[in-house]
């Protein structure tokens, strides 16, 4: 079904509700399992977190389904403080089902890292604090600490390392999170972790 399609049927379907409740309840009893996971995917694109709860009504199994791995690593790509938040509310096992990662082989965490989101990665270690020091699964091994670096990213980077962000290890070409901040020039980074005196605590780790 294309993407067209299952929003002609969203519309045509949300009419129809919003002219009998009753009729709206026997719709999406109706409904098979791949429109209704189709439509599931259209009311949380428009974020309508309403009608993905009634979908989901009595039957978290139905969650698992919804909520695959595929599905969130594509929610991934686009960081969202309103969906990754409704998601967070209704996973069943938020740290094993939100460490999947995105075609980047990039987690939740790394993403709002990437764009410097600090909203973001607050919700993300409140409820996903394991994948702190988790790295990407690509060649390069980065965890979130080093891409909010790239970004130069100061506010954010002092939050991981607050929240437990290893400031030694590195990456598969040698480079800790203050040498890829040197590297791509992000002075105000660069001048965070310099203040924690890293020169004199440093250790390899890989």
């Amino acid at each position: 079904m294309s993407s067209n399609d299952s929003k002609k049927r969203k519309a045509a379907f949300d009419k129809k509700c919003a002219a009998n409740k009753k009729t709206a309840k026997r719709l999406r009893t109706r409904m098979d399992n791949k429109t209704k996971l189709a439509y599931f995917k259209e009311c949380f694109g428009a974020k309508d977190f309403k009608e993905c709860d009634r979908l989901l009504e009595g039957n978290q199994n139905r969650m698992i389904d919804y909520l695959s791995e595929a599905f969130i690593s594509r929610v991934i790509e686009t960081p969202d403080i309103d969906n990754w938040g409704w998601l967070f509310e209704h996973s069943i096992d938020a740290n094993a089902r939100f460490r999947a990662v995105n075609a980047k082989s990039w987690t939740m965490l790394m993403q709002a890292a990437e764009v410097g989101d600090l909203n973001l990665c607050e919700l993300v270690l409140d409820n996903c604090p394991s994948t702190i020091n988790e790295r990407n699964h690509g060649n390069d091994k980065w965890t979130a600490l080093m891409y909010a670096a790239r970004g130069n990213h100061p506010e954010l980077c002092k939050l991981l390392v607050e929240k437990g962000a290893n400031i030694h290890i590195e990456s598969t070409t040698d480079r800790t999170a203050l040498d890829i901040a040197r590297g791509n020039d992000a002075v105000d980074v660069v001048a965070y972790f310099e203040s924690l005196h890293l020169s004199k605590k440093r250790r390899l780790i890989r």
